[in-house]
């Protein structure tokens, strides 16, 4: 069940799209993720999903974005910034912490990120 909508930004040049699931099969979530960036050859998508006591996290990242934008380090702030474990290969990344980190937090995280990496 999706609980916010997506929003979608760019920053530097790369859309960042951010969405929030309670209880959502993940199958249903990786399809959705890989229907959604075959349009959007350039875009983070950010999904936290919200499951018992905690919280998964993922990240996908379009292969033309993936050449610009580090996964491993991406999940390893993310990590930080919510007290969580994941890592990540070359275009997806995911995680897990315990309780249920504002999704505010996730979105500060990842902006501030695709800040840091400058534009091209």
């Amino acid at each position: 069940m999706l609980r916010r909508p997506c929003r979608e930004v760019s920053i530097n040049g790369i859309g960042f799209t951010y969405m929030e699931y309670e209880n959502e099969d993940r199958n249903y979530i990786q399809e959705f993720a890989k229907e959604y960036l075959s349009t959007r050859p350039n875009t983070v998508l950010l999904i936290v999903n919200r499951v018992g006591n905690g919280t998964e996290y993922m990240v996908y990242l379009s292969p033309e974005t993936a050449k610009r934008v580090g996964i491993r380090e991406l999940m390893a702030r993310l990590n930080v910034s919510v007290n969580g474990k994941g890592g990540g290969s070359t275009t997806y990344g995911q995680g897990f912490t315990q309780g249920k980190p504002p999704i505010d937090t996730f979105i500060s995280t990842v902006k501030t990120f695709l800040s840091s990496i400058g534009s091209s």
